[in-house]
């Protein structure tokens, strides 16, 4: 494996007219995820550490083409409540997920969003990545619109 920084595969960010305690609690539990970002068919806990802990680990069920669907072990590496929530995933991918939450005012938070693979092969790097990008880029507008959605809908 390289030194090799890993591939970017989209990043966005949304103004959210809610708090950011209240915006980093739902973002933080994952199994919220499915209710806000596209191909993510279901996410559960394995275990019983809180939401938004480093350590805590989940499962998640992604929608792949042809109607098939595959399932990625994922661990919170990083959290800092109301600032930062980093995830890691395994598997062919290998996905790094980052979110960054800032307080615009007491009531509207802006979330900045940004997915990575840190698998170095440089075939995966000239053949899968720039597919991954067209897909993922969609789905980041797509589910950064719905993020927003769900929160300003929510009563508080």
């Amino acid at each position: 494996m390289s030194g090799a920084q890993p591939e970017l595969l989209a990043q966005g960010s949304v103004e959210i007219r809610r708090p950011l305690r209240e915006t980093f609690a739902y973002v933080s539990n994952l199994e919220n995820f499915p209710a806000w970002f596209p191909g993510v068919a279901a996410m559960r806990e394995l275990d019983t550490l809180e939401h938004g802990q480093v350590g805590k680990r989940y499962r998640e069920t992604v929608r792949m083409p042809f109607g098939r669907t595959g399932t990625i072990d994922i661990e919170v590496k990083e959290a800092r409540a109301g600032e930062r929530l980093v995830t890691e995933g395994e598997g062919f991918l290998l996905p790094r997920m980052s979110v960054d939450f800032a307080a615009l005012s007491d009531d509207e938070t802006r979330v900045e969003w940004r997915m990575v693979s840190r698998n170095q092969r440089w075939w995966f790097r000239w053949l899968v990545v720039p597919l991954l990008r067209r897909v993922m880029r969609g789905r980041a507008r797509d589910g950064l619109r719905k993020l927003r959605e769900n929160l300003e809908r929510e009563p508080s």
